[in-house]
């Protein structure tokens, strides 16, 4: 990345000022976290910290409103990845039924929705497991969801910026709208976002988290102030792994996974050329995206359009359908995980006394989740 909303925080002279022992050294970071970590003991520690982060983001104008999210779990139990991808669940190739069959089943619910990102977003908010990941605009609401179990896991509040505009609202609502494919086979990524130059804006949008801030429709969603990390499907480069397997057994046809015709023949006399922009897997990346873009752009001088913002369209047979949607959810990227994201760590023996002071404050399980049933528990829990 041309810049790191983690570098950033790093090199203030606001963060290194802080006392030391609060910031946490790079060996003793989990490994999937392993970004910049700082460690606090009390609330007003973390309004500290947190006040001076407003401060750092607000002289950056790409960073100037953060987002937040609680983990009760600070280790690498509890990754960023929606409900709908995780282990326990990992039904990511049934998203069209459950969307589906709850729609059906609840039509008055969903009837004044025309948006798939809104749809998902009810659904998120009854349970139903889908690609997006709740995050808050509220610090407080992140650290009441971090310390809340008061148990003996430390916490984690992650810490990032939204990246939500008019310049991603098209592309969450593409990505959103996935879920309407039953069957992912012959869909590609260029026919997903509707056109092969709009794979060079989806390899610079999904290089950060990508967010976006859902209709506050309900009482729930206004106290959490909430907002989505949005989750896109992996994406396979199905002609480059049957060029580089092919190279390694000699036998190239066999992994054809599609019709040849003297389109097909034409690219892949190209993709024999290219180097190797991946690893075993061959799942397509912000970061495969822009080396492969920036290779053709150095072979080809009229690569790109008169604009600058598109392929010139004699070389759209290079990327039209090369790229298949697979039915998996993607992961978020180590590089995003480690450049747009920093974390605040409370260990377990803080949490109660934090969630105490909390509660003081106004920020209690009532507050998160105004609905009357909670707050009955609340009152019984206190009594």
């Amino acid at each position: 990345m041309d810049f790191s909303f983690s570098k950033t925080i790093q090199q203030s002279r606001l963060i290194k000022a802080l006392p030391q022992g609060m910031i946490i050294p790079s060996n003793k970071r989990d490994n999937y976290y392993s970004h910049f970590s700082i460690k606090v003991r009390t609330l007003v520690e973390y309004i500290d910290v947190i006040c001076r982060l407003r401060r750092i983001c607000n002289k950056h104008y790409y960073y100037k409103t953060m987002v937040f999210r609680g983990h009760s779990d600070a280790s690498s139990n509890y990754k960023l990845i929606p409900s709908i991808a995780r282990n326990d669940l990992k039904i990511e190739h049934r998203e069209n039924d459950l969307v589906t069959e709850m729609v059906t089943l609840r039509p008055k619910e969903f009837q004044d929705i025309y948006s798939s990102f809104d749809l998902l977003a009810k659904l998120q908010h009854f349970g139903i497991p889908t690609r997006l990941l709740d995050f808050t605009f509220n610090p407080l609401v992140a650290l009441y969801f971090a310390c809340e179990d008061e148990g003996k896991m430390a916490g984690r509040v992650l810490c990032t910026y939204d990246t939500s505009s008019l310049f991603t609202k098209d592309l969450v609502e593409k990505v959103c709208g996935m879920y309407q494919y039953g069957d992912y086979n012959a869909i590609s990524l260029d026919s997903v976002l509707g056109s092969v130059s709009s794979i060079i804006r989806y390899g610079i949008n999904t290089l950060e988290p990508l967010m976006s801030k859902p209709k506050y429709l309900n009482d729930r969603i206004k106290h959490q102030s909430a907002v989505f990390m949005v989750f896109p499907n992996e994406i396979i480069d199905l002609r480059s792994l049957m060029v580089v397997r092919g190279r390694n057994i000699g036998k190239e046809e066999d992994y054809r996974f599609f019709t040849i015709d003297k389109d097909e023949l034409k690219r892949l006399e190209f993709v024999r050329e290219e180097p190797d922009f991946y690893d075993n897997s061959f799942f397509v990346n912000s970061k495969t995206i822009r080396e492969m873009m920036q290779y053709y752009a150095n072979k080809f001088s009229d690569f790109y359009n008169k604009t600058g913002d598109g392929i010139n369209p004699k070389y759209h047979f290079l990327f039209k359908d090369r790229f298949s949607v697979s039915d998996s959810i993607q992961e978020i990227q180590e590089d995003c995980l480690s450049n747009c994201f920093i974390s605040i760590i409370i260990d377990s023996p803080n949490k109660k006394t934090i969630m105490k002071d909390l509660e003081t404050i106004g920020i209690s399980k009532a507050f998160v989740f105004p609905e009357l049933e909670y707050t009955a528990e609340m009152i019984k829990k206190k009594y």
